[in-house]
């Protein structure tokens, strides 16, 4: 799956305009069992891999930080850095069923 400037995973992200340059998602998973049909639920295990580019209306987006009045050191979105990074995560799951 790719998607561009699209929100992130979290309602929060659309709450507050948080958005992600591009995204994208591989997944594989193994069925435990013969598959029956096509639609029917089955019990799975996988991997699933995000990669997440970042730029300014990120989360989690700091390319530099900087003092402020009270002397502590704090995030500079607007500054300019090198690159706009990136995050990833990689999930694992087990997925019931238990129909039949």
């Amino acid at each position: 799956m790719v998607k561009v400037n699209d929100w992130g995973p979290y309602d929060y992200h659309r709450d507050f305009n948080l958005t992600y340059p591009l995204q994208v998602t591989a997944d594989l998973s193994y069925s435990i069992v013969m598959r029956k049909w096509f639609i029917l639920p089955e019990t799975r295990m996988g991997v699933r891999y995000t990669w997440r580019s970042l730029d300014q209306y990120s989360p989690r987006y700091c390319p530099t930080t900087k003092l402020d009045s009270s002397g502590e050191w704090v995030p500079d979105p607007t500054a300019v850095g090198y690159g706009n990074g990136a995050e990833w995560e990689i999930r694992t799951y087990l997925s019931f069923s238990l129909g039949k």
